[in-house]
């Protein structure tokens, strides 16, 4: 089961070479020549994500967290190669049916890259370790993600982004030979239930667990308004500073994210909700320096903002591990997952109509207030469940 952790590690480094990521919104502007139908494209991703996310979710509980991933890693590769192939074909559509595979794909990873990584921690007999080695598994998706900045880097500057969209096929075609070598943990399935009866059972825990609810509740609100920053920020910085430059950012954004989950195992003793509560204050305060400098040192400062990025979503991934039922653990986090793509579509529209109607800088000095709201309301949490 040892080998799981470490086929887990390169799953999550080749997921984060999606070469072209902090530029795609640029190339989807590119293709369809609409800043509306560009974030379409992006928004489209949730929604696909939303509507698949419980059967799959289901599917994983009942059956195979293996399936699921290999599936999620084929469903990743038609992905790269749609959005490659609207350049020479197809155009809007080919990139619509990318950001559909891409839907399906997030919603059979959803819940269950984590499941499959909590259940073999649970045979190893190391659950409380869980943690840990969920922050070094996430380490390894920064590094893939700051490999993709700098080869980006290189590529656009000697060559035109084509070339950067076409060579994010290779990552994602390597991942599924990667991830066939898995080894289903040991199953905590109850088959003796229909999968309607998973559906409303999970339902009826989120629902009736207050601490789980406002677990649930923080992580939707606090992760959606994070993805929107990160997705359309590129948009303002293209403003600020050279294409060129924006991959320079982003090597600079993930070395930050990398560092914070490696430095995440120091924070293990203090509690997880005033982490987060430190951490969202942070980034906040980054942020604002950023917005309030608006020149081209704005792209450089905003990214230390990842810093508090992995001891987050670690401490958002254990806190809710906990208080799953274990053989509804991938029902749940789709449920929750559904919930957070609806919302991440809903703010992504607003903050869209905020930028076409003010500025985009102004739509993220909304988002900056959200997060001290966040901040605000994680000290809260504290307060309640200080054990």
């Amino acid at each position: 089961m040892r080998k799981n952790i470490a086929i887990m590690k390169l799953y999550h480094l080749l997921t984060g070479m999606w070469l072209f990521s902090a530029m795609a919104v640029v190339y989807f502007q590119d293709i369809c020549k609409s800043y509306t139908l560009a974030i379409l494209a992006y928004s489209l991703i949730s929604v696909v994500a939303s509507i698949a996310e419980i059967p799959l979710g289901i599917l994983s509980d009942r059956k195979s967290r293996r399936f699921n991933i290999i599936a999620s890693s084929l469903c990743m590769f038609l992905n790269m190669l749609f959005w490659a192939l609207a350049s020479v074909y197809g155009g809007i559509w080919m990139l619509f049916l990318g950001s559909i595979s891409r839907g399906i794909g997030v919603a059979f990873h959803s819940g269950t890259d984590t499941a499959l990584v909590y259940e073999t921690m649970s045979d190893l007999r190391s659950k409380k370790l869980f943690d840990k080695v969920y922050s070094q598994l996430c380490s390894f998706n920064q590094i893939g993600l700051l490999i993709s900045a700098i080869i980006g880097m290189v590529v656009t500057y000697y060559f035109p982004l084509i070339y950067l969209v076409w060579l994010s096929v290779i990552p994602a075609l390597v991942k599924i030979f990667v991830v066939l070598m898995l080894k289903e943990p040991k199953s905590n399935a109850d088959n003796s239930m229909t999968p309607w009866q998973h559906l409303t059972k999970s339902i009826r825990l989120l629902k009736n667990r207050k601490k789980l609810r406002n677990y649930v509740s923080m992580t939707i609100l606090d992760s959606s308004t994070l993805l929107t920053m990160y997705r359309f920020e590129a948009l303002y910085f293209a403003k600020l500073i050279p294409l060129y430059l924006i991959n320079v950012v982003r090597i600079i954004t993930h070395t930050s994210g990398y560092f914070s989950f490696l430095l995440m195992p120091i924070f293990r003793k203090f509690n997880f909700l005033q982490l987060l509560f430190y951490s969202r204050i942070g980034m906040a305060f980054i942020r604002s320096v950023g917005l309030i400098l608006n020149n081209a040192l704005t792209p450089f400062v905003s990214s230390l903002t990842n810093l508090g990025y992995g001891i987050g979503i670690t401490a958002q991934a254990t806190l809710q591990q906990k208080e799953y039922n274990k053989s509804l653990r991938a029902t749940m986090e789709s449920i929750c997952s559904l919930l957070q793509g609806m919302f991440t579509g809903i703010l992504g529209y607003f903050f869209g109509l905020i930028a076409d109607y003010t500025s985009l800088q102004t739509a993220f000095w909304i988002m900056v207030i959200m997060q001290i709201t966040i901040a605000i309301l994680y000290k809260n949490l504290f307060k309640t469940y200080k054990k």
